[in-house]
Protein backbone atom coordinates (compact mmCIF):
# COMPACT_ATOMS: atom_id res chain seq x y z
CA UNK A 1 0.00 0.00 0.00
CA UNK A 2 1.53 3.31 -1.08
CA UNK A 3 0.45 6.92 -1.44
CA UNK A 4 2.45 9.42 -3.45
CA UNK A 5 2.35 13.16 -2.95
CA UNK A 6 3.96 15.98 -4.87
CA UNK A 7 6.45 18.05 -2.92
CA UNK A 8 4.65 21.06 -4.42
CA UNK A 9 1.26 19.62 -3.44
CA UNK A 10 0.23 19.41 -7.08
CA UNK A 11 -1.15 15.92 -6.66
CA UNK A 12 -1.90 13.20 -4.16
CA UNK A 13 -2.39 9.69 -5.45
CA UNK A 14 -4.19 8.51 -2.37
CA UNK A 15 -3.46 5.01 -1.10
CA UNK A 16 -2.58 2.66 -3.95
CA UNK A 17 -3.07 -1.09 -3.67
CA UNK A 18 -0.57 -3.57 -5.11
CA UNK A 19 -0.20 -3.21 -8.91
CA UNK A 20 -2.44 -0.13 -8.92
CA UNK A 21 -1.42 2.95 -10.91
CA UNK A 22 -1.93 6.68 -10.76
CA UNK A 23 -2.08 9.13 -13.68
CA UNK A 24 -1.41 12.85 -13.57
CA UNK A 25 -1.96 15.14 -16.57
CA UNK A 26 0.49 18.06 -16.61
CA UNK A 27 -0.43 21.35 -18.22
CA UNK A 28 2.96 23.06 -17.89
CA UNK A 29 6.60 22.17 -18.33
CA UNK A 30 9.14 21.81 -15.55
CA UNK A 31 10.64 19.33 -13.12
CA UNK A 32 8.28 18.07 -10.45
CA UNK A 33 9.44 16.09 -7.43
CA UNK A 34 7.36 13.67 -5.42
CA UNK A 35 7.66 11.40 -2.40
CA UNK A 36 5.85 8.53 -0.76
CA UNK A 37 3.84 9.64 2.28
CA UNK A 38 4.17 6.20 3.85
CA UNK A 39 7.90 5.82 3.10
CA UNK A 40 9.29 9.39 2.97
CA UNK A 41 12.68 8.12 1.80
CA UNK A 42 11.10 7.01 -1.48
CA UNK A 43 11.38 10.02 -3.79
CA UNK A 44 11.46 10.73 -7.48
CA UNK A 45 10.89 13.37 -10.10
CA UNK A 46 8.97 13.88 -13.34
CA UNK A 47 10.36 16.10 -16.13
CA UNK A 48 7.74 17.61 -18.42
CA UNK A 49 8.86 19.32 -21.65
CA UNK A 50 7.07 21.29 -24.33
CA UNK A 51 7.18 19.94 -27.89
CA UNK A 52 10.00 22.35 -28.81
CA UNK A 53 11.94 21.55 -25.64
CA UNK A 54 11.70 17.86 -26.54
CA UNK A 55 12.94 18.49 -30.08
CA UNK A 56 15.85 20.55 -28.75
CA UNK A 57 16.82 17.81 -26.29
CA UNK A 58 16.72 15.14 -29.01
CA UNK A 59 18.81 17.35 -31.30
CA UNK A 60 21.38 17.79 -28.55
CA UNK A 61 21.39 14.10 -27.61
CA UNK A 62 22.13 13.10 -31.22
CA UNK A 63 25.50 14.79 -30.82
CA UNK A 64 26.30 14.62 -27.10
CA UNK A 65 24.64 11.50 -25.68
CA UNK A 66 26.25 8.07 -25.58
CA UNK A 67 26.42 6.01 -27.66
CA UNK A 68 27.45 8.72 -30.11
CA UNK A 69 25.21 8.92 -33.16
CA UNK A 70 27.10 11.91 -34.57
CA UNK A 71 30.58 12.30 -33.03
CA UNK A 72 31.34 15.89 -34.04
CA UNK A 73 32.20 19.03 -32.09
CA UNK A 74 29.93 21.99 -32.73
CA UNK A 75 31.07 25.59 -32.79
CA UNK A 76 28.58 27.27 -30.47
CA UNK A 77 30.47 30.56 -30.22
CA UNK A 78 28.08 33.47 -30.66
CA UNK A 79 25.15 31.16 -31.36
CA UNK A 80 21.95 30.37 -29.47
CA UNK A 81 22.40 26.71 -28.38
CA UNK A 82 18.66 26.12 -28.51
CA UNK A 83 18.58 27.17 -32.17
CA UNK A 84 21.59 24.98 -32.91
CA UNK A 85 20.07 21.90 -31.29
CA UNK A 86 16.64 22.50 -32.80
CA UNK A 87 18.42 22.69 -36.16
CA UNK A 88 20.17 19.41 -35.35
CA UNK A 89 16.78 17.81 -34.74
CA UNK A 90 15.37 19.08 -38.04
CA UNK A 91 18.46 18.15 -40.09
CA UNK A 92 19.18 14.78 -38.48
CA UNK A 93 15.84 13.46 -37.26
CA UNK A 94 13.39 14.97 -39.74
CA UNK A 95 15.08 16.18 -42.92
CA UNK A 96 17.24 13.13 -43.57
CA UNK A 97 19.90 15.47 -44.99
CA UNK A 98 22.70 12.89 -44.59
CA UNK A 99 21.01 10.62 -47.11
CA UNK A 100 21.94 13.00 -49.92
CA UNK A 101 24.67 15.19 -48.45
CA UNK A 102 27.01 12.68 -46.74
CA UNK A 103 29.04 10.24 -48.82
CA UNK A 104 28.73 7.62 -47.49
CA UNK A 105 25.99 8.44 -44.99
CA UNK A 106 27.07 6.09 -42.20
CA UNK A 107 30.41 5.25 -40.64
CA UNK A 108 31.98 1.87 -41.40
CA UNK A 109 30.40 -0.75 -39.16
CA UNK A 110 27.52 1.57 -38.27
CA UNK A 111 25.06 1.17 -41.13
CA UNK A 112 21.60 0.54 -39.62
CA UNK A 113 20.39 -0.96 -42.91
CA UNK A 114 22.87 -3.78 -42.28
CA UNK A 115 21.66 -4.30 -38.72
CA UNK A 116 24.58 -2.35 -37.28
CA UNK A 117 24.40 0.33 -34.54
CA UNK A 118 23.70 3.67 -36.21
CA UNK A 119 26.37 6.34 -36.40
CA UNK A 120 26.60 9.09 -38.99
CA UNK A 121 29.84 9.39 -40.96
CA UNK A 122 31.47 12.29 -39.09
CA UNK A 123 34.57 12.90 -41.29
CA UNK A 124 32.41 13.68 -44.35
CA UNK A 125 29.26 14.80 -42.54
CA UNK A 126 27.16 16.92 -44.92
CA UNK A 127 30.13 17.43 -47.25
CA UNK A 128 28.07 16.34 -50.27
CA UNK A 129 29.48 14.34 -53.17
CA UNK A 130 26.59 11.96 -53.91
CA UNK A 131 25.66 11.69 -57.58
CA UNK A 132 22.06 11.83 -58.75
CA UNK A 133 22.30 11.41 -62.50
CA UNK A 134 24.05 14.54 -63.79
CA UNK A 135 23.75 16.28 -60.41
CA UNK A 136 26.03 16.06 -57.37
CA UNK A 137 24.93 16.99 -53.86
CA UNK A 138 26.49 20.13 -52.44
CA UNK A 139 28.90 20.53 -49.55
CA UNK A 140 26.77 22.13 -46.82
CA UNK A 141 29.57 22.65 -44.31
CA UNK A 142 30.74 26.19 -43.45
CA UNK A 143 33.17 28.06 -45.69
CA UNK A 144 36.10 30.13 -44.43
CA UNK A 145 33.72 32.87 -43.34
CA UNK A 146 31.46 30.48 -41.43
CA UNK A 147 28.60 30.52 -43.94
CA UNK A 148 27.14 27.05 -44.64
CA UNK A 149 27.65 26.16 -48.31
CA UNK A 150 28.96 29.72 -48.66
CA UNK A 151 25.49 31.28 -48.55
CA UNK A 152 23.99 33.98 -46.35
CA UNK A 153 20.86 33.42 -44.29
CA UNK A 154 18.82 35.42 -46.81
CA UNK A 155 20.18 33.34 -49.70
CA UNK A 156 19.52 30.14 -47.76
CA UNK A 157 15.90 31.07 -47.10
CA UNK A 158 15.39 32.05 -50.75
CA UNK A 159 16.99 28.79 -51.88
CA UNK A 160 14.72 26.76 -49.64
CA UNK A 161 11.62 28.70 -50.70
CA UNK A 162 12.22 29.01 -54.45
CA UNK A 163 15.00 26.58 -55.40
CA UNK A 164 17.10 29.48 -56.71
CA UNK A 165 20.76 28.43 -56.90
CA UNK A 166 22.75 31.22 -55.22
CA UNK A 167 25.94 30.11 -56.97
CA UNK A 168 24.46 29.93 -60.51
CA UNK A 169 22.05 32.82 -61.15
CA UNK A 170 18.97 31.74 -63.08
CA UNK A 171 19.46 28.06 -62.21
CA UNK A 172 16.78 26.16 -60.27
CA UNK A 173 18.05 23.37 -58.07
CA UNK A 174 16.98 19.88 -59.14
CA UNK A 175 16.63 16.74 -56.96
CA UNK A 176 16.86 18.89 -53.80
CA UNK A 177 13.38 18.72 -52.18
CA UNK A 178 13.14 22.48 -51.64
CA UNK A 179 9.40 22.54 -52.52
CA UNK A 180 8.84 20.51 -49.32
CA UNK A 181 11.47 22.06 -47.05
CA UNK A 182 10.41 25.53 -48.14
CA UNK A 183 7.14 25.11 -46.27
CA UNK A 184 9.00 25.26 -42.95
CA UNK A 185 8.60 28.33 -40.77
CA UNK A 186 11.17 31.13 -40.84
CA UNK A 187 12.15 30.14 -37.31
CA UNK A 188 12.82 26.53 -38.31
CA UNK A 189 14.83 27.56 -41.37
CA UNK A 190 16.88 29.91 -39.19
CA UNK A 191 17.53 27.02 -36.79
CA UNK A 192 18.70 24.81 -39.65
CA UNK A 193 21.01 27.57 -40.90
CA UNK A 194 22.39 28.17 -37.41
CA UNK A 195 23.06 24.45 -36.99
CA UNK A 196 24.79 24.17 -40.37
CA UNK A 197 26.92 27.15 -39.38
CA UNK A 198 28.09 25.27 -36.30
CA UNK A 199 29.17 21.94 -37.81
CA UNK A 200 32.82 21.18 -38.71
CA UNK A 201 34.09 22.41 -42.04
CA UNK A 202 35.00 19.72 -44.58
CA UNK A 203 37.26 21.17 -47.25
CA UNK A 204 37.46 18.24 -49.67
CA UNK A 205 34.17 16.98 -51.05
CA UNK A 206 34.03 13.17 -51.36
CA UNK A 207 33.92 11.67 -54.84
CA UNK A 208 30.65 9.98 -55.86
CA UNK A 209 32.55 6.69 -56.19
CA UNK A 210 32.95 6.69 -52.38
CA UNK A 211 29.21 6.27 -51.93
CA UNK A 212 27.74 2.78 -51.91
Amino acid sequence: METFQSCLTLWDSGTLSTNASFTKLFDKSGKFTYHCAIHPGMTGSVTVRTADQTRIKIGKDIITANPKRLPITLNLSGKDPNKVYLGSYIVNAQGGCVDCHSCPSYAAGHNPYLGEPKQFNAPVYLAGGKAFGPFTSANLTPDNTGKPAGVTLAQFKNLMRTGADPHVPGNTLQVMPWPVYGMMSDSDLESVYTYLSSIPKVTTQPLPAACP
